[in-house]
Order: structure tokens, then C-alpha cells, then sequence
């Protein structure tokens, strides 16, 4: 059940806040196309067209997961297939956080987490 919750929360996340975001980014970017280099058009393009396919493909796997009734089947599914693509989707979804400007970016980054927390800890003593 556990798993299930975070495998469909990133799905929403991913769907409703990240791919949206790297859309509007790759929009404004393409506004001003011809200083962008080609290389990163390609990257971003390629990066939400990985993420959007591999959203799809974890959603998919959950379905697969909750659509059976034999308990240990759908435990097998959710430790080798869904964690996996869980997985690979993260690997997009941290190369978009990196490729996407800051501005966009829905939620706070590894940076801002990090940061907030150093700068928090270092003004507390």
C-alpha cells in the first residue's frame, strides 16, 4: 500500500507540476530559439518526452500492481516492476530539476533544500 501511494504521488507530481513546468521553460526558451544552442533544445525536448513516457509506464505498472487479487503477485509486481520504474523516472526527473530554470521549477530543489538547511544551521549557532 505504501508503495502504491508514492508510486501514484509521483506520478501527480510528475504530470501536474515538473513536465508542465519543463514545458513552459522549453515554450520560453524557444521564444528566443535562435541564441539557444540546438544541443540544449534537443536535451530538454528529449528529457519531458523520457519523463512524460516514463510516467506513463509507472502508471501503467501500478495499475498492474492493484489490478490483481493475488496478494504476493501484485508484492512481486510492486518490488520488481514498480520500484524500477519509479526509478528510471527519477533519473529524468532529476536531469529536468537540472536542466530547467530555476524560476520554473515548481518545488524546491537539492540545492534549496540543502542551502536552507546549511544557512538555517550555520545562523543558529
Amino acid at each position: 500500500m505504501t508503495l502504491q501511494l508514492e508510486a501514484e504521488a509521483l506520478v501527480q507530481l510528475s504530470n501536474r507540476f515538473l513536465i508542465p513546468a519543463a514545458v513552459d521553460y522549453q515554450n520560453d526558451l524557444l521564444k528566443n530559439s535562435d541564441a539557444i544552442p540546438k544541443e540544449m533544445k534537443a536535451t530538454l525536448k528529449n528529457l519531458i518526452e523520457s519523463s512524460y513516457y516514463a510516467t506513463n509506464l509507472l502508471k501503467s505498472s501500478v495499475g498492474e500492481m492493484i489490478g490483481t487479487s493475488d496478494l504476493t503477485a501484485s508484492a512481486k509486481v510492486g518490488a520488481l516492476v514498480v520500484r524500477k520504474k519509479m526509478s528510471e523516472l527519477r533519473i529524468f526527473l532529476d536531469s529536468l530539476e537540472e536542466c530547467v530554470g530555476q524560476k520554473y521549477w515548481p518545488i524546491p530543489t537539492y540545492e534549496e533544500i540543502l542551502l536552507t538547511r546549511h544557512k538555517k544551521n550555520h545562523h543558529d549557532e
